[in-house]
Order: C-alpha cells, then structure tokens, then sequence
C-alpha cells in the first residue's frame, strides 16, 4: 500500500527478486508459469500471462533450486493487466495449509532475505 504522501505503509518489507513458479488454480490439471518480482513475509508479487481472481485461494510452488521447490497455499489479493503489455501482475497474500507449508516458507523466505542483506553487505 502506499500512503497519500508516498510513503509505504507497508505491513512488510518487501525485497526484489527474481524466481520462478507455478500457480496451480482450484480446480485445473495444470500451473500457470510465472515469475515473482518480489517477496515479503506476508506474501508474493508475480508476473504471469495469466488474470487471477481476487479473493482466489490457489497453490504456489516456488522454485527453491534445480531439485526442489516450497509450495504453498496463497490467496489472490489483486490481478491487472500492466500498461503496455500482455502480462499481469497479481498480488498473492501467503496461506500456508499446514505447518510444514509454514516451516518451509519461513526457512525460503529467510534465506532470500539473508541473501539479499548479504548482497548489500558485500
């Protein structure tokens, strides 16, 4: 969110980053490809060729490495087209299911973060 002067309000910091994923919606066979442009405790940013539906709750299996990957359940916050483009960007609003989904996003999201303050560090 941002505030009426421009500054974030934010309840998370968000970091930048650049990873792939599938979105698996309620009810279809197969993912949607698609790329998170950022990352916060609370949930994910995405692009995708795909419109979601506010309030959808889907799957998001991220890719960790070359071998494994976290998923998790997210509920769709916004989706709209980006100007200028064929892509949307959607705001996913993190759900785990269970608490293995929760322990393994946490461990995800802190190495993403870790990595990143190392990168600033450096």
């Amino acid at each position: 969110m941002i505030e009426q002067n421009g500054s974030e309000s934010r309840r998370y910091k968000r970091w930048d980053i650049f990873e792939y994923a599938l979105v698996y919606q309620e009810g279809q066979q197969s993912a949607d490809p698609a790329i998170i442009v950022d990352l916060s405790l609370g949930g994910v940013q995405v692009r995708s060729r795909t419109q979601f539906p506010a309030g959808e709750l889907c799957l998001i299996s991220i890719a960790e490495d070359t071998e494994s990957s976290i998923t998790t359940h997210a509920e769709v916050r916004y989706s709209y087209v980006l100007p200028e483009s064929d892509l949307y960007a959607t705001g996913f609003r993190f759900a785990p299911g269970c608490i293995e989904q929760r322990i393994a996003l946490v461990n995800y999201i802190h190495a993403r973060f870790q990595e990143g303050m190392d990168s600033l560090a450096g």
